[in-house]
């Protein structure tokens, strides 16, 4: 069961995954010392990261491996590029026990669409001429500060 006490009247629930619209994750963040964890993997580009006090990094495959780092008592918003993998690890970290943990609906997409604060870094940029071709233009992989680790 989700102690959702800061999270009252906050974003809207589904299949039992409470869901934040950017606005309100920002807000908890910056307001209420929410950790916001990003779970993309990678091999994602990480041209635009989510510019918040409390960030920390942990793919969604190596969950597992870090769990035990991440508050049993929130609050937690789990974020990715587009709000898919994030619900699937909200959703299990309730059913490992977990509480105050939400979902950043949209991900990485609906938080810069908003135009909420982010940390650019030119050097992820892709290009390529086709999907399949994709490439970082100056980097073969992303390199996130030592500050933002799990």
């Amino acid at each position: 069961m989700m102690n959702t006490s800061i999270f009252n009247n906050k974003g809207f629930e589904r299949r039992g995954v409470l869901n934040l619209t950017p606005g309100d994750a920002l807000n908890l963040c910056t307001e209420h010392h929410a950790v916001m964890i990003d779970v993309r993997e990678n091999y994602h580009s990480f041209l635009h990261t989510f510019d918040v006090p409390q960030l920390f990094y942990c793919p969604a495959s190596e969950l597992k491996e870090h769990i035990d780092k991440i508050p049993v008592n929130g609050p937690v918003i789990i974020a990715d590029a587009a709000g898919l993998k994030s619900v699937e690890v909200v959703a299990k970290l309730l059913q490992a026990g977990f509480h105050n943990v939400a979902n950043l609906a949209g991900g990485m997409l609906e938080w810069n669409t908003e135009g909420k604060p982010v940390v650019s870094d030119k050097k992820q940029r892709l290009s390529g001429g086709c999907m399949c071709m994709l490439k970082y233009r100056e980097v073969k992989r992303p390199n996130l500060p030592d500050n933002l680790i799990v």
